[in-house]
């Protein structure tokens, strides 16, 4: 399963962590309005998606290893951050 950086259950799960690959958001119910934003190991974004209903995001990574951050905020603005480990 996946980590997350804050000790509250967001719902969210991201999978696998570390990764080679691919990384998956699980959420727990569906989500509307959801943008997730994917930050390079340099603090750039690379990545924006913005989805109206889901409860689930599929994405592959870049190939450079490295520590990645992702940030999700849903319809009500709440922010949860994780940090992706690319091997």
């Amino acid at each position: 399963m996946g980590i997350t950086d804050d000790a509250t259950d967001s719902g969210i799960t991201i999978y696998p962590n570390p990764t080679s690959d691919r990384i998956n958001l699980s959420f727990k119910e569906i989500e509307r309005d959801v943008t997730i934003r994917i930050y390079n190991p340099l603090g750039e974004l690379i990545h924006t998606s913005v989805l109206n209903a889901t409860q689930s995001f599929d994405f592959v990574m870049p190939n450079a290893a490295g520590i990645y951050l992702i940030q999700v905020t849903n319809e009500n603005g709440l922010l949860q951050n994780f940090k992706v480990v690319k091997g």
